[in-house]
């Protein structure tokens, strides 16, 4: 008898009734791709390799077991993606499998960023009868007997569709640094074609799936932001809310640790944690079940591990990350606007003598006499220059900001402008973006090292004003930067 209601409720997944749901993940931020298909290649860098793994209902003997892998590339403008969702679960080998692609355009609006995604696949789902028994297979004398007659039907073992489903996302980073810092706003659609996917004959359509998100960053500290996520998900009968908070702390200049709560209506708290390092992030939650199938599963919960490592774009790279890259076009660039450019240091009330450590492929020194500003014209800080396709700041420019950093403290009255610039590779609304990052990015280090946010402001010209005119490497390399103005 066991295992025909076993049975009887595989089937239920098997043709996805009304009540059935598709796969899905408590660390909704590390795979925002499978979540919204237009989200697919919002991210610095040119590649990014997603993974999960979530077991579900572990104090059953054969609990949910889902593992998740996915690819995304950011072409200027254009997100592609690939994603492999495998789900299994009992003794009868029901398997849950969908592969699909993902394409997404991305155009610049209204100061922020409007996505549209597609996502194009197959589902398919199976079922293995042969590793159960049933009632009518038991006789008296001889105890069980495959041969016999199970009783249950089944017009198939497997079931393939094709599956289509479409985004709508909105992100908007603020341009100046303050205590907003990011928004983003999504609608989904999964399934428009409602995949057929009975395995006893006649019609189960899997139910359209209706998605909304909007997630927010705080600027909380100088080291410190907070993060705040409402989503919502409707498919057939089913309905689930999820809400989330949590804080992102730098412990250095290269590693941030996330701890967060998240809560999904009616069924379970989830703790997360997450660390992020160099170009790659490692997460951790726990579904702790609150839903009356708790006491059916002895109150345990469900883990759940996700790993994604993006490529050309590290979000807070490493020291010895860069030493053994070395960079070495970078530094000379470096060297190059110390040798071509007089960069003064900045103007004070009095004429004072400035050390300033301008870096370079080797240690050095430069003392500069700073003079009297005349007419309030602003003076000019050593720049900072970036990699291809980077928005960080790299360590071998801390000492050098620092000291700016220490320069702003000692003369409070002083204001400073940041300007964010790129090379001419790529399209103009992506290097418009792109240097208004690299600005942000000088304005966020000043800020963690006491600088007030409100004298600081921020600008992007992207390609528009290049100090090489030339286009070959080595002049792109000079253009990609950050100017450093101030204003007494």
């Amino acid at each position: 008898m066991k295992a025909h209601i076993l049975l009887s409720f595989l089937l239920g997944l098997g043709t996805l009734s009304t009540w059935a749901q598709d796969p899905h993940f408590s660390q909704p931020l590390t795979l925002a791709a499978w979540n919204n298909p237009a989200a697919t290649g919002l991210f610095e860098g040119h590649t990014r390799l997603s993974s999960a793994l979530r077991q579900q209902w572990t104090g059953l003997p054969s609990g949910f077991r889902t593992q998740f892998v996915g690819a995304e590339l950011n072409r200027e403008g254009l997100g592609f993606g690939g994603q492999l969702v495998q789900e299994q679960a009992g003794e009868s080998g029901y398997r849950h499998l969908q592969a699909s692609a993902q394409l997404a355009i991305h155009r610049p609006v209204a100061g922020g960023t409007l996505s549209l995604g597609a996502t194009a696949g197959v589902i398919q789902q199976s079922l293995d009868p042969t590793g159960l028994t049933f009632d009518s297979q038991y006789d008296a004398i001889g105890g069980f007997d495959a041969t016999l007659p199970s009783g249950e039907f089944l017009a198939q073992n497997k079931a393939v569709q094709p599956d289509l489903g479409v985004g709508l996302h909105y992100r908007y980073v603020a341009p100046d640094l303050g205590p907003l810092m990011e928004v983003s706003a999504g609608l989904t659609l999964h399934h428009i074609n409602q995949p057929n996917l009975s395995l006893m004959g006649g019609e189960a359509l899997l139910p359209r799936r209706l998605g909304g998100h909007l997630t927010s960053q705080w600027l909380a500290g100088g080291r410190t932001l907070l993060h705040t996520g409402l989503r919502y998900a409707q498919q057939g009968e089913f309905r689930e809310w999820w809400v989330e908070a949590g804080l992102s702390y730098e412990l250095d200049p290269e590693i941030q640790l996330y701890a967060g709560l998240g809560w999904r209506k009616d069924d379970a708290w989830v703790p997360v944690v997450a660390l992020d390092f160099n170009h790659a992030r490692i997460g951790l939650s726990y579904d702790l079940t609150s839903s009356s199938l708790g006491s059916a599963i002895g109150r345990q919960g469900g883990p759940e591990i996700t790993f994604s490592w993006r490529l050309g774009a590290p979000a807070r790279p490493l020291r010895d990350y860069h030493a053994r890259q070395g960079r070495s076009r970078h530094r000379q660039a470096s060297a190059w606007w110390e040798e071509d450019r007089h960069v003064a240091a900045p103007a004070a009330p009095q004429p004072v003598t400035l050390v300033l450590v301008v870096p370079a492929p080797t240690t050095k020194t430069d003392t500069v006499v700073v003079n009297t500003p005349k007419e309030n014209r602003p003076t000019q800080w050593a720049p900072v220059l970036f990699p291809v396709n980077i928005a960080d700041v790299d360590p071998m420019y801390y000492d050098m900001l620092d000291q700016l950093a220490t320069y702003l403290k000692q003369h409070a009255t002083f204001s400073i402008v940041l300007i964010g610039h790129t090379d001419q590779e790529g399209t103009a609304w992506y290097n418009y973006q792109l240097g208004q990052r690299r600005a942000q990015a000088v304005s966020l280090y000043l800020s963690q090292r006491g600088i007030d946010p409100a004298r600081i402001t921020t600008m992007s010209y992207g390609e528009m004003k290049p100090y090489a005119p030339g286009q070959d490497a080595d002049s792109r390399a000079r253009n990609r930067r950050t100017e450093i103005l101030i204003f007494p």
